[in-house]
């Protein structure tokens, strides 16, 4: 039986991944990861923190696979997403009083 296991994921370029295989590493390029995005550039996206995104996929607001220590978002996800997230902190005054 032939086993591999996960040994990196660029934190820069999500779509190439490093897999390890009796001791020896081997890098493939991933296309399947060319459509989804990390927690910065969903943040960047959204106008929000990256801790922010962080926090909706773990409360699952915001549909995320958790590959490793890393989120991935679909772009797809993200931007219907965008079109209905409603962030109440978001062009606030602080001053302001409710």
């Amino acid at each position: 039986m032939v086993s591999l296991e996960l040994a990196h994921l660029d934190h820069k370029s999500p779509e190439v991944v490093i897999l390890r295989y009796r001791n020896t590493l081997a890098e493939y390029a991933m296309p399947v990861f060319n459509d989804y995005l990390d927690v910065v550039e969903a943040a960047n996206i959204l106008g929000v923190h990256w801790e922010t995104v962080k926090r909706l996929c773990r409360e699952h607001r915001l549909q995320a696979y958790k590959v490793h220590n890393k989120w991935l978002i679909h772009k797809d996800v993200l931007h219907r997403f965008a079109e209905i997230y409603d962030n109440g902190r978001r062009n606030r005054n602080k001053n302001q009083v409710d």
